[in-house]
């Protein structure tokens, strides 16, 4: 094992949390603008999330829990599936959350980093904002959820 992250044949193990709702999407800005490096909230699944199962779940509501400040509660997922990312070693555990209650943080706040501010755009919107293929893998999975009301992965 790798310090306190999860690792799975070589790539770190992470969850991404797509909050989805009336055709938009929750952006994040990485500190940098919209216009620079937008992708979706997502984080690392750590070595304490394996304690109990699932493991993913547990992960991923510690994250959304640690990025919004726990003003969010989740109502609804839908798993999108998982993608692996070579550039950055990463599987992504992709989660559409289509209902929840609480208000978003203007800012996400990261010790050691900038202030990432989020908002929701519709999926044409945040095809035109995103640098990463992974981002736009994403975002066709999400579209495909919209039109189709069901994830075909």
């Amino acid at each position: 094992m790798n310090g306190a992250y999860s690792y799975k044949d070589g790539y770190r193990e992470g969850v991404l949390f797509l909050f989805c709702r009336n055709g938009k999407v929750l952006i994040e800005d990485r500190g940098q603008g919209f216009d620079k490096e937008a992708f979706f909230p997502n984080g690392s699944i750590e070595i304490k999330d394996k304690e109990s199962e699932p493991y993913i779940l547990t992960a991923l509501f510690r994250e959304i829990k640690e990025e919004f400040a726990g003003k969010i509660n989740v109502k609804n997922i839908v798993d999108l599936g998982e993608l692996k990312v070579d550039e950055i070693s990463v599987i992504f555990y992709i989660y559409c959350i289509t209902d929840w209650d609480g208000e978003f943080p203007e800012f996400i706040k990261e010790e050691g980093e900038p202030n990432s501010r989020l908002g929701m755009f519709s999926v044409e919107e945040a095809r035109q904002m995103v640098n990463y293929d992974s981002a736009l893998e994403i975002l066709k999975r999400v579209d495909n959820y919209f039109v189709s009301g069901h994830y075909d992965g």
